[in-house]
């Protein structure tokens, strides 16, 4: 069952009380009888909650609406092609880029993907590559989420002709599209909220990249750091 519907339920349980205990008031009232404070406060508290849990169904709704899920962020990937450098680096603050400088990063392989082009539309000029980076990330707190690094659009591709190529970080945390809301009143996302940010030490961090026929992928950048990627690292279709 979709989360914006268990959300729904639940507000209509606290509707029903609500109005429940708003009857009970009306009859204490018609028989001038001691409503009391605990009924009062009750009367607020289902009241209260039922719209909280409403407006968390609908947050859900829309937010599901709007970003679809895994298909919906790759194809959001063949989109950040409209990116140029410039625009780009308008996106690394520098309380972002001083994150950074706590990760390390290494290529652990790029591989051709087959039918990429049948998901994200894309035009059949590009091959499509994803690349599993290995992030090492020495800091001893967990401050940088997956959906900080996408928005900031940080991640880029060279071709070997030095072409800046905007890239997309895939297959990381779900959890930084349920609102917060969501994460707060329920413990079970509270504890997994924890997968939005980047894990402490060594981990991986999945990049998809669109590169124009007859030209390869030779480096990926986060922000300042700029990695090459050698030659045998790269995996052909032939190689699945």
């Amino acid at each position: 069952m979709n989360h914006y519907i268990i959300m729904f339920l639940i507000a209509l349980i606290f509707a029903i009380l609500f109005w429940v205990w708003v009857v009970r008031l009306i009859i204490a009232k018609i028989n001038k009888t001691q409503f009391g404070k605990k009924n009062i406060f009750r009367l607020l508290l289902f009241g209260l909650f039922g719209w909280i849990f409403f407006f968390i169904g609908v947050s859900i709704f829309i937010s599901q609406w709007t970003h679809g899920g895994y298909e919906k962020a790759v194809q959001k990937s063949a989109n950040v092609a409209a990116v140029t450098f410039e625009n780009a680096k308008k996106g690394w603050k520098s309380g972002l880029l001083k994150k950074l400088d706590s990760l390390t990063f290494e290529i652990d392989s790029v591989r051709e993907i087959s039918d990429e082009m049948k998901l994200t539309n894309s035009d059949s000029n590009f091959n499509t590559y994803e690349a599993t980076l290995i992030v090492n990330n020495t800091n001893s707190d967990k401050n940088i989420t997956y959906k900080e690094l996408r928005d900031a659009n940080v991640v880029y591709a060279q071709d070997e002709n030095g072409i800046f190529i905007p890239s997309f970080i895939v297959n990381h945390s779900t959890f930084d599209e349920i609102p917060w809301l969501f994460r707060f009143f329920l413990p079970k996302y509270r504890r997994e909220a924890e997968n939005q940010f980047l894990p402490i030490g060594r981990s991986y961090l999945n990049v998809r990249i669109d590169v124009a026929l007859g030209h390869m992928p030779k480096s990926i950048g986060i922000g300042d750091h700029l990695i090459d990627i050698s030659s045998d690292k790269i995996l052909s279709i032939n190689n699945e």
